[in-house]
């Protein structure tokens, strides 16, 4: 065990006041005070001593010699009994400083590598000096953004500033580029707005529609609902009454006319929500659109040529399916003032003897193979998709 001095010697001289004053004032519980009563025997024999000092030689009689002689021993006993005191109270505060100080004496300090291999602290990462970096990156990069803008425009500046000409010779260029983007502009949007960029988008949608619909009829009709109805009509941006149209028009032109397709054009009609007036109207719209292009119907065609002969064929075939349609129960009740309304006779110029000859009356009884072959020969008809 270390001694008190020793133990205090070895400390640090900034901390050996500190340390030797908290060890002082710190009781140690279970140890005993042997300083305690040696200070009170001390302390009696001095006040003895120093009575007898001065009372003795009087009493006694002494020499003066004798006197001085008994005084120096008074004091040297005082100042052994002093030192023994301060001796004693130094071991305890040895001990006291070893209970406190159990194993800082025998370790030594960590190495400097062990102090960077430690993880920094949640406080340390979130340190002004990372913020402060950040901000330092973002001012690097805006000032190297302001030296390119400075870089670009400074040579112009100058190059403007040393030569009269270049500046009339900019305005010029500029007015140039404003010219040639208006012409651009007028050019894109003339060319949008054509006829025949109006007509090959019609075409693009009308193949939407079809190809769309091709998928739930006949084959899956059950499928075909509102929610189907709908999402069409956002791609298209057709209307309920278009969509029946343009589907009538493909079916007229490209799908057998039996049974099925009458049922698909029911099924459609019910998933569209339209009314008589509506299916009216896209019967009447599809018929004016057939008379413009083919004509009236005519069943004499002697002395024609066989191109007239063939269109008046197609107006015949496209009249008998039509018809059939417009009187269809199921599809417009014929009772209804929309049904009465169409008058598909008086559109294609025909009489009641032509009505009577076209007229289908049933799908299972007609000469379908014949029917579709008065096709074959107009090369004028087209597709479904060229429908306007």
């Amino acid at each position: 065990m270390l001694q008190a001095p020793q133990l205090l010697k070895s400390l640090p001289t900034t901390t050996r006041p500190s340390l030797a004053l908290h060890v002082a004032k710190v009781p140690q519980p279970g140890a005993q005070q042997p300083g305690t009563r040696q200070l009170a025997a001390a302390a009696a024999a001095s006040r003895g001593q120093q009575s007898q000092a001065r009372d003795g030689p009087a009493e006694r009689g002494t020499s003066p010699d004798e006197q001085q002689a008994l005084r120096q021993t008074q004091l040297q006993q005082q100042r052994n009994a002093t030192s023994a005191l301060d001796e004693s109270n130094l071991v305890s505060q040895g001990d006291a400083v070893e209970d406190l100080l159990p194993s800082s004496s025998n370790q030594e300090p960590p190495h400097p590598a062990e102090y960077a291999s430690r993880p920094e602290s949640p406080q340390q990462a979130a340190s002004p000096s990372a913020s402060g970096s950040a901000h330092q990156q973002q001012q690097e990069k805006a000032g190297q953004l302001q030296r390119l803008q400075q870089g670009v425009t400074e040579p112009v500046q100058n190059f403007v500033q040393h030569n009269s000409w270049a500046r009339p010779a900019l305005r010029g260029s500029a007015v140039l580029l404003g010219l040639w983007t208006l012409r651009a502009l007028f050019v894109g949007t003339r060319k949008f707005l054509s006829p025949k960029a109006k007509k090959q988008r019609n075409m693009s949608k009308n193949l939407v529609l079809n190809e769309t619909l091709a998928e739930y009829l006949p084959g899956d009709r059950q499928k075909l609902d509102k929610g189907v109805i709908g999402g069409l009509r956002m791609r298209t941006g057709f209307s309920p009454v278009e969509i029946f149209r343009k589907y009538m028009w493909y079916l007229l032109r490209e799908r057998k006319f039996d049974q099925e397709a009458v049922a698909d054009m029911v099924h459609l009609r019910n998933a569209l929500g339209l009314k008589d007036e509506q299916v009216a109207e896209a019967i009447k719209e599809r018929g004016d659109r057939i008379f413009a292009k083919f004509g009236n119907v005519m069943l004499e065609t002697k002395g024609m040529t066989k191109a007239g002969i063939d269109r008046k064929a197609t107006a015949r075939t496209l009249f008998s399916k039509l018809l059939f349609l417009a009187e269809m129960e199921e599809l417009l009740p014929q009772d209804s003032e929309a049904a009465q309304s169409i008058r598909l006779h008086h559109i294609f110029g025909a009489t009641e003897d032509d009505m009577s000859k076209l007229r289908i009356v049933s799908l299972y009884e007609v000469d379908l193979d014949k029917l579709e072959g008065q096709f074959g020969g107009d090369d004028s008809f087209g597709t479904a998709a060229e429908d306007a």
